[in-house]
């Protein structure tokens, strides 16, 4: 982290919100449509049926990949999390991280519903979804749980070279999990980028308010 972690916490929540709100008025206005279908079908192999590059066993390899967004994942993990502060005696750094997952699971749920934008439907056979496309709930969730699981963590690990492992684990896991539905064909890359940013928010938002929780003194 930086030399003053809080403000630069500040500084990161103020423009990922930013970010978001500019991609969220490019979606509602149209002016993102372009840009979402070109990035889309950049990955897919359009002939007589749209479907993704690659051979079949990519696209089930994918289909497993963006599983690390999912409920039932995220949960896990962060219930692991939990229990790992819990165990080390930070019990209430393990409730915060409880507090702050559910809080942003909660801003997802209320995020979709306020947009309530349509899926796409590009993709032939593309894996059956039943909720709103904006914001990425896996993007914005797998970045949520697995960057501040790593800041969790990592403010507890003595050495900063295994805080920057997990760090770096976190992205690579957040990363992979919202190409994933791109590449499926369930998610715009507007949902994706807007999932991500306003995940990234919410954990500088817990770094702000929470910094002994989240952040390496």
């Amino acid at each position: 982290m930086p030399h003053h972690p809080v403000r630069s916490s500040r500084l990161v929540f103020v423009a990922a919100v930013v970010v978001f709100v500019i991609i969220a008025g490019l979606v509602v206005t149209g002016h993102a449509a372009g840009f979402d279908r070109s990035g889309l079908l950049a990955l897919q192999n359009v002939a007589e049926e749209v479907h993704p590059r690659g051979p079949v066993w990519m696209r089930e390899a994918a289909r497993d990949l963006t599983a690390l967004g999912s409920v039932s994942v995220l949960g896990l993990a962060t219930l692991l999390g939990v229990i790992w502060l819990w165990a080390a005696g930070r019990i209430v750094q393990a409730g915060l991280l409880a507090v702050w997952m559910i809080s942003g699971s909660v801003a997802s749920f209320l995020l979709k519903a306020l947009f309530s934008q349509p899926r796409p439907d590009l993709v032939t056979m593309a894996p059956q979804v039943f909720t709103s496309s904006f914001p990425s709930s896996h993007a914005m969730m797998s970045a949520l749980t697995f960057l501040l699981l790593a800041m969790a963590l990592g403010a507890v690990v003595r050495h900063r070279p295994e805080a920057r492992a997990l760090m770096a684990g976190a992205v690579l896991l957040t990363v992979i999990s919202g190409i994933s539905r791109v590449y499926l064909g369930v998610h715009w890359p507007s949902d994706v980028l807007a999932g991500w940013s306003m995940g990234v928010a919410w954990v500088a938002l817990a770094c702000w308010l929470a910094p002994g929780t989240f952040l390496r003194r």
